[in-house]
């Protein structure tokens, strides 16, 4: 589905948990596109008071700290990890869409 909105000239946000394989399997798939990668990570305190601005049913409370733990463990490359602790959402979409340094 990706593929087919590229050749169609869209730009596509692809949000999905993926893993440094999966990438390669991505990557050769798309091989004629940029590709921006981007692991989007937080420090645990901020990762809890996220959550706890999430209506009661959608709240992770201790298991988005496994999950963090779980993407830390990942062989992800370092420079497609994005530290939005301390940064709005303005300023992220900011960085990924003029940061040359997440393109594959």
């Amino acid at each position: 589905m990706i593929k087919t909105y590229l050749d169609d000239g869209f730009d596509v946000v692809f949000n999905y948990i993926v893993t440094p394989e999966n990438l390669e399997l991505i990557k050769t798939k798309i091989n004629d596109y940029n590709i921006k990668f981007v692991v989007l990570l937080v420090d645990e305190a901020t990762l809890l008071l996220r959550d706890k601005s999430r209506p009661e049913d959608c709240q992770m409370k201790e298991r988005c700290i496994t999950l963090l733990n779980n993407f830390k463990n990942r062989n992800y490359n370092p420079q497609n990890i994005l530290d939005t602790t301390n940064l709005s959402v303005e300023e992220i979409i900011n960085i990924i869409q003029n940061d040359n340094k997440f393109i594959l």
